[in-house]
């Protein structure tokens, strides 16, 4: 089992939807979502519709989730970068 948060990049060309989705296995309380660095969002589920962020530009995103079964460490995923073109 990974003990970091993995960050995924899932598009769907037919509906032009993307999103992020953190594939961490546990009992997390809280997604942080984070472009380029900065703070975006905070959400309770694991998975995050980019349909409201125009990709305009080489992107950066992590995640970091609060893992209520490690007493409330916080985990960082590591780095994902999206172009416009993916």
């Amino acid at each position: 089992q990974n003990p970091l948060p993995v960050l995924h990049y899932k598009t769907d060309p037919a509906l032009k939807k993307a999103s992020l989705e953190a594939g961490f296995s546990g009992d997390i309380s809280l997604y942080r979502w984070y472009r380029n660095g900065e703070f975006v969002i905070s959400t309770e589920q694991p998975l995050f519709p980019l349909e409201h962020q125009t990709i305009k530009n080489q992107e950066t995103w992590h995640v970091e989730v609060t893992s209520n079964a490690l007493g409330g460490v916080i985990l960082r995923s590591k780095d994902i970068v999206i172009s416009p073109a993916q």
